[in-house]
């Protein structure tokens, strides 16, 4: 499981000293809706000896399963006292008259997080059009300007190369990281050693690497909402609030 990294703050001291650090800490899921996520990935790894297909999903079906279980889980955790903000970007679409930002969607504010209102849109999301990363990116940064918190974070989930260069998003998210602080994670959604996507997980590996993140390659449909149910109860261990959360939201009280 991925290790949770702090920006220029010391893990050590009491559980309230913790708390103050995590509870602080500002992440953006920015989320790719582009095209290609509409090809499929095998549902799970599971082997099943009667069966002779394979059971397949799509990756924005993944996406919208994992966020969905996602939000219960982050519900469940303000309920029990979490203060650290989220909030949820989509980067990908039609609506393009050369003019990237338009493709860019602020799905969950940050400020004002409305559950009910995140999961309708969750549920609508569709993938089509290019992959506007670099602008997803700048529109994340930007909306940080808004907080101020020991440590901000982008957790990057997308399955391949950009439509605007590769060179030019890994000089915005150095940016993000040398100028601004902001820690990039990246997942990789897809099969990393298929030449057709291989450019995409190098690209999210040296953002990864680049940005003080962690980086994560996602094959399976099951395993993307499984990777972000246990950074969810990573990060609420740390935080010292007593918080335990499960991989899956319905097996919750």
């Amino acid at each position: 499981m991925s290790q949770l990294k702090v920006s220029n703050s010391a893990i050590s001291g009491s559980e309230n000293q913790l708390s103050a650090i995590f509870s602080s800490e500002v992440t953006l899921y920015l989320v790719d809706v582009s095209g290609s996520m509409a090809y499929s990935i095998p549902a799970t790894d599971e082997i099943f000896e009667t069966a002779s297909i394979m059971l397949e999903s799509s990756k924005i079906g993944a996406l919208r399963d994992a966020l969905t279980n996602f939000l219960f889980l982050r519900k469940s955790a303000v309920e029990k006292g979490a203060k650290d903000t989220f909030g949820v970007i989509t980067f990908g679409g039609l609506d393009n008259d050369n003019d990237d930002t338009k493709n860019v969607k602020l799905i969950i504010d940050p400020e004002r997080p409305n559950f009910e209102m995140a999961e309708s849109k969750i549920s609508a999301m569709r993938a089509e059009g290019g992959t506007p990363m670099g602008a997803g990116i700048l529109i994340a940064r930007n909306n940080f300007v808004r907080f101020s918190g020991d440590f901000f974070r982008i957790v990057l989930i997308s399955d391949g190369q950009p439509s605007d260069s590769s060179s030019r998003v890994l000089e915005i998210t150095k940016s993000c990281y040398e100028e601004f602080g902001i820690v990039i994670d990246t997942i990789f959604i897809g099969n990393p050693n298929a030449a057709s996507e291989k450019r995409g997980a190098d690209l999210l590996k040296t953002i990864a690497t680049d940005c003080g993140g962690n980086y994560d390659e996602i094959i399976t449909a099951s395993s993307l909402k499984q990777l972000l149910a246990d950074k969810e109860s990573e990060r609420y261990k740390l935080l010292g609030h007593g918080i335990m959360l499960l991989g899956d939201g319905s097996q919750n009280s």
